[in-house]
């Protein structure tokens, strides 16, 4: 796969961030705002959109996209490879901590059915509190792609905590909680509870009764990046769509008390 120069100038590369909890936009060139700001911001559930995305591919390289011909792998591994190498030069803090855990192309097309705005959280291996970051780029030659989000994971945590299991509750700071062991938060209890509590707001209807859904559009040819854990959306239109999933180690995040792992651990007693 031909892939640009993954930033042609970081300095003047445009960005955009779509806040999903208020709805505002905010515009920047890369030199304008420091990393440390960019990861602050994507971990607060922000979405760092790039208009003109660095990557591109030819209209035969989408036609064996589409076509699952013998070459796609390559092309995966050559659009990872760019891929890694501007999240280096965008989000510095997360140099040595981040690695790729899946990629895909996506060339199903989705119009006209609304769906219930979720986490995206599914990755190779447990997680244990470390992060999935979202790299998307729209490879449409002419149609946007549409999403709708709603509010963060802080916000739906401090809302509907009380709607998990109550076992949650008596295993992790009710009257019995002397009896947990002394990791409370095993490997996969994590992971575990992300899966139900999506689960959970999809299936009681919780997400519907949000009431701010903001829709965002990403035209042909841009790339979009995200925490998968902080944000809720759903797919409202597009076609063809190149994404890598990354898994950011908790110890290189900027605000590690915003993490899903460390809110959890506010609201349940977890060690």
């Amino acid at each position: 796969m031909a892939v640009m120069p993954p930033t042609p100038n970081l300095q003047t590369l445009a960005l955009e961030f779509y806040h999903t909890d208020t709805g505002a936009v905010e515009c920047f060139e890369a030199g304008d705002i420091s990393p440390q700001e960019r990861c602050e911001a994507l971990e607060q559930g922000a979405v760092l959109v790039i208009p003109q995305s660095p990557f591109t591919i030819s209209e035969q390289q989408l036609e064996s996209l589409v076509a699952k011909s013998p070459t796609a792998d390559a092309s995966f591994q050559l659009h990872s490879q760019a891929v890694s190498a501007l999240l280096q030069q965008l989000f510095p803090p997360y140099h040595h901590a981040v690695r790729l855990d899946s990629h895909g192309f996506c060339d199903e097309e989705v119009l006209g059915h609304p769906q219930i705005p979720s986490f995206e959280l599914t990755a190779r291996k447990p997680l244990n509190g470390d992060r999935l970051l979202q790299v998307v780029t729209n490879v449409h030659p002419t149609r946007e792609h549409r999403w709708v989000t709603s509010t963060t994971f802080e916000s739906l945590l401090n809302q509907f905590q009380y709607h998990m299991s109550p076992l949650y509750h008596l295993r992790y700071q009710g009257p019995f909680s002397w009896l947990r062991p002394k990791k409370a938060l095993r490997s996969g209890s994590y992971d575990r509870w992300m899966r139900e509590f999506n689960e959970m707001l999809k299936t009681q209807g919780l997400m519907k009764s949000q009431p701010m859904h903001n829709t965002w559009e990403f035209p042909a040819g841009a790339t979009w990046i995200y925490f998968s854990d902080a944000v809720t959306a759903a797919k409202q239109s597009g076609q063809y769509a190149l994404s890598t999933t990354w898994r950011v180690e908790r110890h290189a995040l900027v605000l590690p008390e915003k993490s899903p792992l460390a809110l959890l651990k506010q609201v349940y007693w977890m060690s």
